[in-house]
């Protein structure tokens, strides 16, 4: 009986399957294993560490690129969302899916080299898209809200 109840609550390839499909995303056995895992998980952030493949040393640097590209891929498909927090003074960037992946976010981002990063600050989101209503540019529900700005390397290089 705990088989069937864990073989229930796991989902089929063929779902996970349909999600990359409806993203316009080609179907590989990576995709499925990382998309897979973030869907068992719907609602909770994982961070990429935690979703390379089982078996998988974190020296393959071939390995390891290959997931970070397909969590790029899938955030840029808007399939998933990435959130960033602070620790100990460092940002960890964490990956979600679920109805949350869905909503508009602030993203600000560098005019030079193009760098960016996801606020993860409804405050913020709410009172970017008042403002902007206010103004007369109402921002639509999914949406990302864009920041340009100049990041620390940029300016630092940047003449005077």
């Amino acid at each position: 009986m705990p088989a069937e109840k864990h073989r229930e609550a796991t989902l089929d390839d063929a779902a996970i399957q349909r999600r990359l499909e409806d993203a316009d995303i080609r179907v590989n056995p990576e995709r499925l294993q990382i998309l897979g895992r973030l869907m068992s998980q719907t609602g909770q952030a994982c961070t990429a560490q935690e979703l390379y493949p089982r078996g998988v040393e974190e020296s393959n640097a071939a390995a390891v690129s290959r997931v970070y590209r397909t969590l790029h891929l899938l955030e840029k498909k808007r399939v998933i969302e990435r959130r960033v927090r602070q620790v100990r003074g460092r940002p960890v960037f964490t990956y979600i899916y679920g109805e949350e992946s869905a909503s508009s976010r602030i993203r600000f981002q560098c005019r030079s080299c193009g760098a960016s990063v996801v606020a993860d600050d409804i405050q913020l989101r709410e009172q970017v898209a008042k403002v902007g209503a206010d103004q007369g540019l109402p921002v639509a529900s999914k949406e990302d809200i864009v920041v340009w700005i100049a990041c620390n390397r940029c300016s630092a290089s940047a003449p005077d």
